[in-house]
């Protein structure tokens, strides 16, 4: 009989010693207050108003026949139902379309046949749902015997998502019971999509034990008993509260197993199974079996955590996840491996697991990602006499800024819609027009005299970035663009676009472009970087200029030529100057008064002018029309910082009208330096100083995309921003949280030793863990101590140089480790696994755990980590590998536990978790699936009728994060609460939101749309 004990029903697990202390585990259902113990003497027996009884009911369709009348449905009203195929389908090969017209005056019904159900039976029955508009809704009707109708209960389907979600009624069997009917109906003017639906009253017979079969009072009805000599199971008396199942076992080969009666379970979702047991002595347990449709025992089977306390009476309930294709389910209470054990069991049963409890706020800004000046590359232009310098400011979206080059002040703007970004620009010889390179590939023509900003289109179908474009001798503007290496001319006099062949197949990018006469040279990469010479008159005419030392991955990332002398920026970051007379890289141009190789870029030049770099503090001038001996002299020494771009104008700065070379940082400081003034010096004591006059550029900062979210310790959520070293935090105890920047900009100190983009993050202990792009930094926040701006975070794992790896992606934290996976260098296959344990700043390294691919996500559970892959490596890279995976990898023993595709065709694996019940969910763009932890087979799958990635890049594109008895899903479609129990998939947002980074940090999701900063209560 029932022990009163019925609040119990949750997702708690009671873990007992024998004669120990009593502990509680909550599971991610659970309230937080621990249960009561009840006394040792049962409470006096509780009759329900209605007894149940049988049949259950376990009733399934998936609309696979070829009509409605075959798979056992009809349909009344005038609306239309259809069976409809392929995509519409969420299993299988076919669903239901329930559509009613607008002109329609009564809604229409589509029936499931009467299936028998017994009284007072909890029943669970839902139908999977998508593309609803309108109203539609799931009913069930209750009918007794002669047809009368006792009860209805319904539930209407949410409306205008694209993803599968489970509409649930769950009601109680009146008394009088005999049979149901389950229906869709749709109002006037709706439509929707259904399938897969389930019926699922259960009922565990005799789970009190207080019927015995036949004449054995001892024996339990509806129980079987298997057991060895020495072993026994056997009804007793228990005071008031009934009968108890006694189960004693002196054999030491778990010899004795009493199992139930099949119950029905809900497919794919989750059960309680729950119960309450008087330890004697020994240990005894409970393990749930899975049945399908047949009541063929399929292969999950669960243990359930179940000891018993010597001497009082102790309730037990544990949350399990159903597989897929299960229908039933029996419960057996098993005894030990101890000498002997004995134990009494009581109120054995299997109930639909309850609905996530609280309720769902809506989705609200929190705050904006402040911005900074950060730029990618700049030009100058002269405009009735005044230099005029035009950078693009990166940002959401992007802005074309000018200033006016001798005073510092912003004079024009205009926002590029789309891009984050710009990295191609060229101003016309004629210093009338500029062009840019746009996002998705476009081109944008400025005026600068009329301030106008007009899109010319996008340069191919397949351009997604403009990297450079340079000007030909004949009024052409050459771009190259990324991917597939594509190489194009605009002609502005008619605005239309011509493209070339491309670059070798191999060759994804047309990173650099330089043009002499009828030469186009193209810097490329990823793979097999180098110089590619193209003849405009016959493109087909090719040569190759191999780089320096043959490097195997990067770019050549910028291109100028001055006369016979060509300049590159090499893959390591190093200057090479290549004679194209000579054919050699081998000048003395290309090195400093050292002999190393120049690492500050050279100005630019006129045709037949001087151009300019610096090094060991002096300033050097090269005449490329020289003999070697005499091209290049110094000419003054000079303390310049360190600038991005460098070219010569004639302006009148600083009150003198002179030559000046300009040196500009990339966010607002410039400098100019008199170089008119300047002689050709001979090398010696007797240069005189540059004379150098600072500007301050006031362009203004943009907002920026968030790219990465991460949760520090104490409440504390991180933002990084895209486009070069940005990170706010924001503290979520406080009553208006904001975001407040704790570094930004190329001159932070952070931002020196190299803190570029934030890819993710991690907290642990008192550390919190930065990784970032380029180079894979990995920097480390003491929070005990105050943030010192490029001391505190501290640098302590530098993995480009070593291992070829850029973006520490995946990250995750267990038990005193910090683990991080990482996306390659551009060029490179194959990402690494590597974990920090404790306070030490010496990271474990283990490449490629799985062969040839990136890993994007993790999460980790004790000394396991568990990552989710990407067949990419860096960008450039074809992958090798034919689907990206899930793994296991145990960092005790240095070994892969498991590796597995949740499914074919995948380009990323997406993200995962484990859940606070131990459970390993991983989200892909297409489906939701829950993958055992022991061998990673897949348990159960939600699909989310979406599309799969296509054949391309494809790196972390969903998010998951557990919280409130939740899982937050989110892909570019939008974000998602999901109860996994019940298959509910509420949509909190849609559209815009970035969908690699969701996290949940106390009774709120976040998450990023754009430059704003979003969460979602749930109280």
């Amino acid at each position: 009989m029932p022990r009163g004990r019925r609040a119990l029903f949750g997702a708690l697990v009671v873990v007992l010693a024998l004669g120990g202390a009593v502990s509680y585990a909550l599971l991610h259902r659970g309230s937080t207050e621990p249960l009561p113990l009840p006394s040792a003497t049962p409470s006096p027996s509780q009759v329900p108003a209605v007894v149940p009884t049988g049949p259950a009911v376990a009733d399934s369709s998936g609309f696979e026949a070829t009509s409605l009348k075959a798979a056992g449905w009809s349909a009344t009203g005038a609306g239309a139902a259809t069976l409809v195929t392929g995509d519409e389908a969420r299993t299988g090969h076919r669903g239901l379309r329930v559509e009613v017209g607008r002109g329609l005056a009564r809604p229409a019904t589509v029936s499931r046949a009467r299936v028998p159900a017994g009284q007072g039976l909890q029943c669970d029955v839902g139908a999977w749902s998508r593309k609803v508009t309108g109203g539609q809704l799931v009913t069930v009707v209750f009918i007794g015997s002669g047809g009368r109708k006792l009860a209805t209960s319904s539930q209407a389907a949410s409306t205008g998502s694209d993803v599968w979600s489970r509409t649930t009624v769950r009601s109680t069997s009146p008394a009088g019971t005999a049979a149901l009917e389950v229906g869709i109906t749709g109002a006037t003017g709706s439509d929707g999509r259904w399938d897969d639906l389930d019926v699922t009253c259960a009922y565990l017979p005799n789970g009190g034990f207080e019927t015995a079969d036949g004449s054995d009072p001892g024996q339990a009805a509806d129980w079987s008993v298997i057991a060895v000599e020495g072993a026994s199971a056997r009804r007793v008396t228990e005071g008031a509260a009934g009968h108890a199942l006694e189960v004693r076992d002196d054999s030491t080969t778990r010899g004795v197993i009493v199992r139930s009666q099949p119950t029905p379970v809900p497919p794919g979702l989750e059960v309680v199974v729950s119960g309450a047991v008087l330890g004697i002595e020994g240990d005894q347990g409970v393990v749930v079996r899975f049945l399908d449709a047949h009541r063929a025992v399929l292969p999950d089977v669960d243990q359930v955590p179940v000891r018993a306390t010597s001497g009082r009476w102790q309730d037990w309930a544990q949350t399990l996840s159903v597989p897929d294709g299960a229908r039933w389910a029996t419960v057996e209470v098993v005894s030990g491996t101890s000498a002997q054990s004995a134990a009494r069991w009581d109120d054995v049963d299997v109930q639909p697991a309850p609905a996530a409890r609280g309720e769902i706020g809506a989705a609200e800004a929190v705050s904006a990602l402040k911005g900074y000046v950060n730029t990618t590359t700049s030009g100058r232009i002269v405009v009735g006499g005044r230099p005029l310098i035009y950078t693009v400011v990166s940002g959401f979206p992007a802005e074309l800024q000018v200033a006016d080059l001798a005073t510092g002040r912003l004079v024009d703007r205009h926002v590029l819609p789309g891009a984050p970004t710009g990295w191609a620009m060229v101003t016309a010889p004629d210093q009338r027009t500029v062009y840019l390179g746009g996002a998705q590939g476009h081109v944008l023509r400025y005026d600068p005299r009329a301030r106008t900003l007009k899109d010319l289109g996008r340069a191919t179908h397949r351009a997604e970035v403009v990297f450079s474009l340079a000007m030909a001798p004949d009024g052409r503007v050459w771009g190259g663009s990324y991917p597939g290496g594509e190489l194009w001319a605009l002609d502005p006099r008619a605005d239309k676009f011509t493209s070339i062949e491309p670059l070798r197949e191999d060759r994804e990018y047309a990173r650099s472009l330089a043009i002499q006469g009828s030469t186009l040279y193209v810097g490329t990469g990823s793979v097999n970087p180098s110089v590619v010479t193209i003849d405009l008159q016959d493109p087909s005419a090719r040569e190759e200029i191999a780089l320096p030392g043959t490097p195997a991955s990067g770019f050549v990332t910028e291109l100028r030529i001055y006369g016979r002398l060509l300049a590159a920026k090499l893959p390591d970051g190093t200057r090479g100057v290549y004679d194209l007379q000579r054919r050699t890289w081998d000048t003395p141009v290309s090195k400093d008064a050292t002999g190393r190789q120049l690492t500050q870029s050279p100005s630019e030049a006129a045709p037949g002018q001087p151009f300019y770099y610096f090094s060991n503090g002096l300033l050097w001038r090269v005449h490329p029309d020289r003999p070697d001996a005499s091209a290049k002299v110094p000419v003054a020494t000079t303390t310049i910082p360190p600038g991005r771009d460098r070219f010569v104008v004639r302006a009148t700065i600083g009150g003198t009208l002179s030559d000046w070379l300009v040196s500009y940082d990339g966010s607002q400081e410039l400098v100019a330096i008199d170089v008119g003034a300047l002689p050709d010096g001979v090398e010696g004591k007797d240069l005189p100083e540059a004379r150098l006059v600072p500007i301050h550029l006031r362009l203004d900062p943009r907002p920026l995309r968030i790219k990465s979210l991460g949760a520090g310790s104490d409440g504390v959520l991180w933002a990084g921003g895209f486009g070069g070293a940005s990170l706010s935090s924001l503290d979520t105890r406080e009553p208006i949280p904001s975001l407040t920047p704790r570094l930004g900009g190329a001159d932070s100190g952070q931002a020196l030793l190299g803190f570029g983009e934030v890819e993710g993050l991690a907290a642990s202990g008192p550390h919190e863990f930065f990784g970032t792009y380029t180079g894979a930094r990995i920097f480390r926040f003491d929070t005990r101590r105050p943030w010192v701006d490029g001391q505190n975070p501290a640098l302590v794992a530098h993995l480009g140089p070593s291992y070829a790896q850029d973006r520490p992606l995946g990250w995750a934290s267990s038990s005193g480790r910090t683990y991080f996976g990482t996306v390659p260098r551009y060029g490179r296959r194959g990402g690494v696994l590597g974990w920090f344990v404790g306070d030490s700043t010496e990271p474990t390294v283990v490449p490629s755990p799985v062969k040839d691919q990136s890993i994007v996500g993790l999460a980790a559970s004790g000394s396991v980590v568990y990552g989710t892959t990407s067949r990419w490596g860096g960008l450039g890279a074809k992958p090798v590998a034919a689907d990206a995976a899930v793994f296991a990898y145990d960092t005790r023993t240095g070994r892969t536990l498991w590796t597995t595709p949740p499914r074919a065709g995948l380009q990323s694996a997406g993200s995962v978790v484990v859940d606070d019940a131990g459970r390993l969910f991983v989200l892909m763009r297409s489906e939701l699936v829950e993958l055992d932890r022991a061998d990673g087979h897949v348990v159960r799958r939600f699909p989310l009728g979406q599309a799969m990635a296509g054949d391309q890049p494809t790196f972390a594109d969903t998010g998951l994060a557990v919280g409130a008895g939740r899982l937050w899903a989110a892909t570019a479609d939008g974000l998602w609460a999901v109860d996994p129990g019940t298959g509910s998939f509420v949509q909190v947002a849609a559209h815009d939101v970035l969908p690699s980074r969701v996290q949940f940090l106390a009774d709120a999701a976040y998450f990023p749309t754009g430059k704003t900063l979003m969460r979602v209560l749930v109280p």
